[in-house]
């Protein structure tokens, strides 16, 4: 018989996550993700594009970091992964970087 998670939390549990993830590893699921983008013909922002690629790792089991951060000069929010470096698949530094609201 089949298990079936009763909660979304319980089907993430089922994998454990490594806690050696290293940048290379997550460029290579933002390579994916850039690649698997191009397919989907409707909008796909830095949210959804940041959240794919987060929920790629955790089900490979590897961990990463997704942040939400915003700026006020000029006013604008962003959504990117990270695993202890600079952003993946991120342009180089901004001029003003974001202020980091939330983190997971």
């Amino acid at each position: 018989m089949r298990r079936v998670a009763t909660e979304p939390s319980a089907a993430l549990r089922i994998w454990p996550l490594s806690v050696t993830t290293s940048a290379a590893e997550a460029g290579r699921v933002v390579v994916a993700r850039d690649w698997a983008s191009r397919f989907f013909l409707g909008r796909a922002s830095c949210l959804e594009m940041s959240l794919a690629a987060s929920l790629a790792s955790t089900l490979h089991g590897r961990a990463v970091d997704w942040y939400m951060g915003c700026r006020f000069a000029p006013c604008e929010s962003h959504a990117w992964i990270e695993v202890d470096s600079p952003p993946i698949g991120e342009p180089g530094t901004p001029d003003h970087p974001f202020k980091v609201t939330l983190r997971t």
